[in-house]
């Protein structure tokens, strides 16, 4: 290993004679994470975002853990559609459904500036808690929806496939959610 005086000299000796050098090379930017989620109306890839990391980590190991697999889409609203509650492996306790989840809430909450666009991918919450009370359960925004800015965490976008979002239905099976290989 070179002292910091011998290297300096050698920089500057290269320098010196002329020598080419090399370029500085700008720190690679890694690819976007994509996810492909699989239902029985077909595919969604939804790009994880670097806005809520540790948000997004938490998603990653759900989905490498298949534990969105054979789960169903348990609200539909004009605007949004919500899934992620293991309850809704059963049919016959759809009463309950929306009110579950992995068993680890976050305990954080990473708020961020992202608009509620069309196809935001965000992170539920039971209704009169916090972000930090997350769990498992996300929804996909169908419209712009202002009034969500700044209240949910923003975990991706749907880059591909927004047309099966909007042709969900209550109790459609995801089939699974796996991350997409980098091609």
């Amino acid at each position: 290993m070179l002292q910091p005086r011998v290297a300096l000299v050698l920089v500057g000796l290269v320098a010196a004679t002329g020598l080419p050098q090399a370029a500085p090379q700008a720190p690679a930017t890694p690819a976007p994470t994509i996810v492909v989620m699989n239902t029985v109306q077909g595919a969604v890839e939804i790009e994880l975002l670097p806005d809520a990391p540790k948000s997004v980590a938490r998603v990653l190991e759900l989905v490498t853990r298949n534990f969105y697999r054979g789960l169903r889409v348990h609200l539909v609203q004009p605007g949004l559609i919500q899934f992620g509650d293991p309850s809704t492996r059963n049919m016959e306790s759809m009463s309950s459904w929306g009110h579950t989840g992995s068993g680890r809430r976050l305990g954080f909450g990473e708020l961020g500036k992202r608009a509620f666009t069309r196809g935001i991918v965000g992170y539920a919450y039971p209704r009169g808690e916090g972000p930090e009370q997350s769990d498992s359960q996300l929804f996909i925004v169908k419209t712009n929806t202002p009034s969500m800015n700044g209240k949910y965490v923003v975990v991706g976008r749907v880059t591909s496939g927004m047309e099966v979002v909007d042709k969900l239905r209550l109790a459609d099976v995801i089939r699974n959610i796996t991350v997409k290989p980098a091609s």
